[in-house]
């Protein structure tokens, strides 16, 4: 294992982050037009607002942070793949350079949600009937994180809305490198990559084609309800294919089911022979 088991530690501890967050703020994504939201019911929860905003941020920037997580796990498995010289980086202290691609992701994503696509009155006034015939809310029970690109005015025409094509093309840029980096170093460790499929289609592709109907101005609803639900499927089925496939964790694994089964069975026997 190695230096691995440490970079597994690392993403172990920011699934948890990103759950816990996930927990307690239970985000809904909704689409509407070439608006994106990341909603928090205000109302229902203890916290008040401003700090249930700035969870929001963390928990985009999270997601964020999975970007560049899926990018070091696939270099590091190439330089091991392949025997790399620049494996030696991942011994060293050059380690935390690498640790650091993820927080710096995770950062950036976060400060872009909370400072260029936080809530507006522009968006509120938009969303008002929308969050009402949806959720039932008034837009004053919930904060939000998300982008409103095409501003339409009461003469139809538009305004494009600098701060919210910025901050798309920056979250996509980040995507962009991600993914990128998973087919660059995927295809070259193909043995692993069942597991390189299922993180794009858990965590780049709803993101990706949400970001896509936005700049294009187009309406999916509640169907982007959809990414809320493989975003959250995510941390449960990412350490799966390390419990089952290396040997080591397989074996703990299978010795917890089969200790108390034969516990029992020796129980039952004994049983049967005093009876």
């Amino acid at each position: 294992m190695g230096t691995y088991k440490y970079l597994l530690i690392y993403i172990a501890l920011f699934e948890i982050i990103y759950s816990i967050v996930d927990m307690i703020i239970s985000p809904i994504l909704f689409s509407h037009d070439s608006i994106y939201m990341v909603i928090v019911n205000v109302k229902t929860n203890m916290l008040s607002g401003e700090v249930l905003l700035i969870l929001d941020a963390v928990y985009c920037g999270c997601y964020g942070s999975f970007m560049g997580l899926f990018a070091l796990n696939f270099i590091y498995r190439y330089f091991v793949a392949s025997g790399s010289k620049y494996l030696a980086t991942f011994n060293n202290s050059k380690f935390f350079l690498w640790l650091s691609i993820p927080l710096i992701y995770g950062i950036i994503w976060g400060m872009i949600c909370y400072f260029l696509i936080s809530p507006t009155s522009q968006i509120d006034n938009v969303m008002r009937n929308e969050v009402m015939l949806n959720f039932g809310w008034e837009m004053e029970d919930i904060t939000y994180i998300g982008p409103y690109c095409y501003q339409k005015q009461q003469n139809e025409t538009y305004i494009i809305d600098l701060n919210s094509i910025i901050a798309l093309i920056l979250m996509s840029t980040i995507i962009i490198s991600s993914i990128s980096a998973l087919i660059f170093f995927g295809v070259r460790c193909y043995l692993k990559i069942n597991q390189l499929f299922k993180g794009v289609i858990l965590m780049h592709t709803p993101c990706s084609c949400i970001f896509i109907f936005t700049l294009l101005d187009l309406d999916l609803g509640t169907l982007s309800g959809i990414s809320t639900l493989t975003v959250a499927l995510f941390p449960a089925l990412d350490p799966l294919p390390t419990m089952f496939l290396i040997e080591n964790y397989r074996n703990v694994i299978i010795n917890c089911f089969s200790e108390p089964v034969k516990k029992l069975r020796t129980s039952s026997e004994l049983k049967m022979i005093a009876t």
